[in-house]
Formats: C-alpha cells, sequence, structure tokens
C-alpha cells in the first residue's frame, strides 16, 4: 500500500473573512523562539501542543504468556495523540493482531517436497514515517502457518512458492480479518488460471542452451516495472530450458491492454490501420535472466516480451496459454553478449587522496543491442564487481552498448558513491583506464549541553539516520565534554541524541541536510517523567520488555513529513514505563 499522506494543518470553521494563517518563525536553536516554544526542525513550536500529541509506537516481544500458561503472538501497533503534559499516561492498550493461521494448499501441480515451505510477506506503510513494516511468515514441512500482524492496518500481501511449480499470490491493499485461515483467503492459482511462458536461455556462438541462468518474469512498464511477476526458475541445457507460470491477472494488469495492440500488425497481413484485424490481448512483460549460484559471474539481462493472451483452438486445455520464446533454432532468449561481441571495461576506484579503494562494488548499467535473438530492439544489461586492493576492477560487456558506472564505496568511510557515463565500448579496443574517483565525505559533528546551554552533557547515545533511506548512517557515543563525530556522504539525516537515562534529560533530535561540513550545538530539554503501562487485549494482561518510543510528527518544507524522536524506554516485568520528556510550560521537572 502507499503511505498515507498526512496533512498536518488546522481546519478554519465559518469565520469571515479568514485570513491565511502565518508560517511558524524558523530558528537554528530554541533561543530564537518565544518562551514557551521549541526550534523543531528548524521551526518554532509552543512545546505544550507539541507534548499533547505524540505518536507513540509499541514494540512487545513477540509472544505474551497469559493465565493459564497459554501463549499468544502479539504484534507492534502505533497510538496518536499521547498526551505527555501529564505525570501519568494513560495505557497502551494493545489491540487483539490480525491472527494469520491455517495451511495453504499445495497446488495441483505441484509435489508438497517442490512448494514448501511457502513465504508470506507482509508490507505495510504505518503513520509513523521512515518506519515501514515488513512481516515475513514461513509455512513448516505441512504448509501451515500461525502468526500475528497488528490491528487495523493495511497490508501488501506477497506469497511465494519455493519452487516454479506454482506462481506467486498477490493481494495489494488488502485488509486483513482479525482471524484468517491463509489457505481460504489466498488459494494458489491454478490452471487456466495462468500463462505459461516457455523458453530457453544462450550465448551467441554457443552451441547449447546455457544452464544455470536465474530466470524472472517482471513487470516492464509504469508502476510494475521490475514488480516480480513469477517464481524464479534455474534454467536447463535441454530444448525447453525453463517453465514459469505467471497469474493471468498480474499479467492483466500490465500496460499494453489496449484491445490487443502492443506492436504493429505483422505486414505479412497485407493490412494498414484500422482495416487490420486485432490482436490477441497482449502485456508487455520483462525476462530477467540474472546469475545465479552455478553461474556466480553472469550478466543481469532485462529482455522484452510481449505476453500475448491467444488461446490454442482447443481453449488451452488444462494448462491454459503458452507464451513460447523458443525460436526456430531451439534456443530461444539469447544473451547480449557471447564471442568476438564483448569487450573490456576496466580502470582503478581511488579515494579523494589518490590512494586506491578496496572492495568498492563496481556496477555498470544500461542499455545494450544485437542483430539477433530477443534483444534486437534493447535489452537492459546490469553487471558488478568488487574491486581489488589496488582499487582495481575489470568488467566484460557487450560491444557498442550504452553505460553508466557506478563506483559504492564500502560503509563506515564517509565517502560518496560516484556514477558515470561510460564511452561507448567498441570490440576493437574496449574501455582501459576508466578511473574513478570517490566524493569526499564531509565531517558531522556536535556537542550537548545541557537545558541551560553551559553544561556540557557526556556519555549521549547519537544515532545518524539517512532520511533517504531510512536506515542508520552512524551509531556513536558522545564523549565526556558532549562532543561526537562522524563522517558521512553529501544527504539529509536526522541526528538522535539519547542521553543517559540517569540525566533526567529526554532525546533531542535534529534533521540537517549536510553538504559540507557541518557542526551542530544540540541544547536538550528541561525534563519530565512520564508514566504509563503497555497491556495487551483481550484481558489487560501487562506486557513487560516492550520498547516505547515516542515521536513527535511534523512536516517541513526541508525534510518532508518527519518523526522526531521525543522519548524512549522499555516495559518493567509489570508492563510499566518511566520515560524522561520535556518539561513544557504546564508542568515544570
Amino acid at each position: 500500500m502507499k503511505p498515507a499522506t498526512l496533512a498536518l494543518a488546522a481546519a478554519l470553521g465559518g469565520c469571515a473573512p479568514c485570513k491565511p494563517q502565518p508560517p511558524p518563525p524558523t530558528c537554528k536553536s530554541d533561543a530564537d523562539c518565544p518562551p514557551g516554544d521549541a526550534c523543531l526542525a528548524g521551526s518554532c513550536n509552543p512545546l505544550t501542543e507539541v507534548l499533547a500529541n505524540l505518536a507513540a509506537v509499541v514494540q512487545p516481544p513477540s509472544r505474551i504468556a497469559l493465565p493459564g500458561g497459554a501463549a499468544e503472538p502479539l504484534a507492534p501497533q502505533e497510538f496518536r495523540g499521547v498526551d505527555a503534559t501529564q505525570p501519568t499516561a494513560p495505557p497502551l492498550t494493545l489491540a487483539a493482531p490480525q491472527i494469520l493461521s491455517g495451511t495453504l494448499p499445495v497446488p495441483t501441480t505441484c509435489t508438497p517436497g517442490e512448494a514448501l515451505p511457502i513465504t508470506l510477506r507482509f508490507s505495510g506503510h504505518p503513520f509513523i514515517p521512515l518506519l515501514d513494516w515488513t512481516f515475513e511468515f514461513q509455512t513448516d514441512a505441512a504448509g501451515q502457518v500461525h502468526g500475528a500482524l497488528p490491528a487495523n492496518e493495511q497490508f501488501d500481501v506477497w506469497v511465494a512458492t519455493a519452487a516454479p511449480c506454482a506462481a506467486p499470490i498477490f493481494g495489494t491493499d488488502d485488509t486483513v480479518p482479525n482471524a484468517v485461515d491463509v489457505g481460504q483467503r489466498w488459494p494458489f492459482l491454478e490452471a487456466p488460471d495462468v500463462l505459461t511462458v516457455v523458453g530457453a536461455v544462450s550465448a551467441p556462438g554457443a552451441s547449447q542452451p546455457l544452464a544455470g541462468a536465474a530466470i524472472t518474469v517482471k513487470g516492464a512498464q509504469g508502476s510494475f516495472a521490475g514488480t516480480t511477476l513469477s517464481a524464479t526458475v534455474a534454467s536447463q541445457a535441454g530444448p525447453t530450458g525453463f517453465v514459469l507460470p505467471v497469474p493471468l491477472a498480474q499479467v492483466l494488469a500490465q500496460p499494453g491492454i489496449d484491445g490487443g495492440s502492443c506492436a504493429p500488425p505483422p505486414a505479412s497481413q497485407g493490412c494498414t490501420g484500422e482495416d487490420c484485424p486485432p490482436l490477441p490481448p497482449c502485456a508487455l512483460l520483462s525476462l530477467e535472466v540474472g546469475p545465479s549460484d552455478a553461474l556466480p559471474e553472469l550478466p543481469t539481462v532485462d529482455v522484452p516480451i510481449v505476453g500475448r493472451l491467444s488461446l490454442p483452438p482447443d481453449g488451452g486445455g488444462a494448462a491454459g496459454p503458452v507464451l513460447s520464446l523458443l525460436g526456430a533454432d531451439g534456443l530461444g532468449v539469447r544473451l547480449p553478449i557471447g564471442p568476438g561481441q564483448s569487450t573490456l571495461l576496466s580502470g582503478r576506484v581511488l579515494q579523494p587522496n589518490g590512494e586506491p579503494s578496496e572492495f568498492c562494488q563496481v556496477s555498470v548499467d544500461g542499455t545494450v543491442a544485437t542483430n539477433d535473438g530477443a534483444c534486437a530492439g534493447g535489452c537492459r544489461y546490469r553487471l558488478s564487481t568488487s574491486t581489488l586492493s589496488d582499487g582495481g576492477y575489470a568488467l566484460e560487456v557487450p560491444a557498442g552498448g550504452s553505460y553508466t558506472l557506478t563506483a559504492t564505496p564500502p560503509p563506515g568511510l564517509g565517502l560518496a558513491p560516484v556514477s558515470l557515463p561510460v564511452p561507448s565500448p567498441s570490440a576493437d579496443g574496449g574501455v582501459e583506464g576508466f578511473d574513478v574517483v570517490l566524493r569526499p565525505g564531509f565531517q558531522l559533528t556536535g556537542q550537548v549541553f545541557d537545558s541551560q546551554g553551559i553544561q556540557p552533557v557526556g556519555g549521549d547515545t547519537v544515532e545518524v539516520l539517512d532520511l533517504a533511506s531510512g536506515s542508520a548512517a552512524a551509531l556513536v557515543t558522545a564523549g565526556g565534554d558532549g562532543r561526537f563525530g562522524v563522517t558521512v556522504p553529501p544527504g539529509a539525516y536526522l541526528v538522535d541524541v539519547h542521553p543517559p537515562d540517569a540525566t533526567g534529560f529526554p532525546d533531542r533530535s535534529e534533521p540537517v541536510q549536510v553538504s559540507s561540513d557541518t557542526a551542530l550545538t544540540l541544547t536538550l530539554f528541561p525534563g519530565a517523567r512520564l508514566q504509563g503501562a503497555v497491556i495487551a487485549e483481550p484481558g489487560g494482561v501487562p506486557v513487560p520488555l516492550a520498547g516505547v518510543r515516542l515521536y513527535y510528527v511534523e512536516a517541513t518544507q526541508g525534510f518532508g513529513t518527519l518523526a522526531l524522536p521525543i522519548a524512549s524506554g522499555v516495559t518493567d516485568a509489570q508492563g510499566q514505563f518511566s520515560v524522561a520528556v520535556p518539561a513544557s510550560s504546564a508542568r515544570s521537572p
């Protein structure tokens, strides 16, 4: 499902006339704001209003013991409108989760050994930005599963077999009932509800079809580009190298279903324009041929294919419609590389000081066309390697292609990836000595002070979150003088400071755009204690060892919608928590 749009705006009543509300004052620190306001994400906000409307995320243990010794699964949950202006918060009650249970039936086209276990993946976008949830459950050897999802949330649903005997099951924006028998909710599609893609893979000049390549059918256009529509199989050396079932419902959802004209009518029909009979319904798809454990050095090639849904005169029989990619020579899909057609792309990756950079990921991504086979109209080609101790790399790519080379340094070095267009390589000379110099990272430093801005506070845990990816870029501990420093590539980050609990100071976070060396001065809020409890329904059972984190969600001009951490803690054996929160005018420390 797509993230819900968050609108943080006040609804205007029946005023006449209504004047536009002025934007909040911009600020760099709390000192730039009126008394009682705090500088959050670059704008002044009344602290009392902020603390009266926080969001909380509770991460419970996976299971909880109930009276009588039974154990029930639990799931994370969000709570909105938590009031931290009072000493005690109402209990955070975990609603009964959405329970997944039952048995996924093995399709008749599979044997249990081929299909099991089956993985169910649920991905959701909750209220808090950058906290996308992904849950995975795996069936046992009998196809049974038992797990829990957060209550009242919607998820994209993805169910995939471990073998090519059945196509994946998809569900989008699907509200899961509080209890669902997975075998009834998401049955596997049976023939003729699948389009069967049949083909083989070869390299130009090879006498036999290629065995061991990983084959997957994906969407090719628009929002469907890159969407996996089938299981992944390994190609075989025989005349029928692979057989892939694809759900017809997924094929029909792809772009190109426009009355049957995915491509111009063949000239052999002897017709033009409206005089031509309509072609069968079709979909623009992509056949991804890539490396595997057996062929780790194989490049990844995306071959465009057109799935026409015409049926044989008998209606397709039990097998349903078949898209055959086998050519007259029986070789099917040809990879755009082979003897005499490849050329060498080589060079070194260097650090900004000229030293070689080892273990960098070097990848080429581009389009290549060949005069024969499926890539006559152009295929996307991807290949990667790692640099050696001297920073060197070497990749063999099809001649005449158009490529971009990207060098990505290992994490933790504070160096940024670099992408460069590659001069079109030819079969005669190739491209050698194509060196790449990584961009330097920048120093992100800071110092943490008490609420008066006078005394440094040391021992803070400082987390630097990359706002582009949502992943942690660094985790450091401030020294005794409250100073910390990390090296990061250019980008947008959220710096979250968590002082030692004994200090009584709450968390303080600050978004920052890093395009040069950047120094921060972070003044902590005066602290007050917020106490509360986490309980689970039904029965109001206390939940021990549950993580509790409070956020202020704010829409900013420079960083989008941010969730600024305010406080964090863990419940005790009785399900109680006590966390430090900023002290507002409603409650002094």
